[in-house]
């Protein structure tokens, strides 16, 4: 049980932290204004609270329905979890308004890695039951699946904007905004902020995602040869822009990590099923 409970407040926090949190909601976490940070911060906890206590809720409702006193150290654990994720959150609010650490993308990883720790702690320490039925491993394999999907996909596409921003060493320029994601879009450094140029709002990011998926789908389907179509379709889609010198590392970086990500994330699946 002790695994199960891991594993979904794992996919929880992925969902609250990643899908639900909202660009504006983000801005005001990072506000130069420590009170506004600070009420950002405790909506942001309390969603993951709400996320995680809903998982656990349905979880105890799936499989210990005749036994649901099992839900209160749940509730408890999403508690303390919402607790702590509001402590980090705060604390790395404060690194990057008192510019402690400017190492971006270090200490995204840092946050997260905390995050899951905690996870792992709190619900070391609230869930006694290390028992698992068949049932209970048939779902374990498809939260981690889920999982998975989610890291390669969103998880990887926020990532990659992280580190593209991080090495282009100048995030308040207009062209980090919206035009750069994993394998497509990753950087526009160069171009004018002019009509000619104007592209659909977060539009790489998405195209990133389904190229992803894409890749994941055919190692499952074992056709890896037809990876080398996604490569073919962007090169001519971005051909043009590939003269640009610092957009064609940004492409190739974010391409590489992006191709690796989901080759690895499609045979982990595909060892799962």
């Amino acid at each position: 049980m002790e695994s199960s409970i891991f594993l979904l407040a794992v996919l929880a926090h992925l969902i609250s932290d990643f899908i639900l949190q909202t660009e504006a909601n983000m801005k005001k976490r990072i506000s130069f204004k420590l009170s506004k940070s600070f009420y950002a911060n405790i909506l942001h906890s309390f969603i993951h609270f709400f996320i995680i206590t809903l998982s656990f809720f349905l979880f105890t409702m799936l499989f210990y329905a005749n036994n649901f006193m099992m839900f209160y150290p749940l509730l408890l654990a999403g508690l303390l979890i919402a607790l702590s994720h509001f402590i980090i959150d705060q604390c790395k609010s404060i690194c990057i308004i008192k510019e402690v650490m400017k190492n971006k993308i270090l200490l995204f990883f840092i946050d997260q890695g905390l995050h899951i720790l905690m996870l792992y702690t709190i619900i070391h320490f609230m869930v006694k039951d290390t028992n698992i039925n068949a049932y209970l491993a048939e779902f374990n394999v498809l939260i981690l699946i889920i999982i998975i999907i989610l890291l390669a996909t969103v998880v990887t596409g926020i990532t990659i904007r992280k580190i593209i921003e991080q090495i282009s060493g100048d995030e308040s320029q207009t062209s980090l905004k919206d035009n750069f994601d994993d394998s497509n879009e990753i950087l526009h450094i160069s171009i004018q902020c002019n009509e000619d140029h104007l592209e659909a709002k977060n539009g790489g990011f998405w195209i990133g995602i389904l190229e992803r998926l894409f890749i994941i789908t055919v190692v499952l389907l074992n056709q890896p040869m037809m990876i080398g179509f996604v490569l073919t379709a962007k090169s001519i889609a971005r051909f043009k822009k590939l003269d640009d010198e610092r957009f064609a590392e940004y492409y190739i970086i974010g391409t590489l990590i992006s191709f690796m990500v989901a080759i690895i994330s499609g045979y982990a699946v595909l060892k799962l099923l």
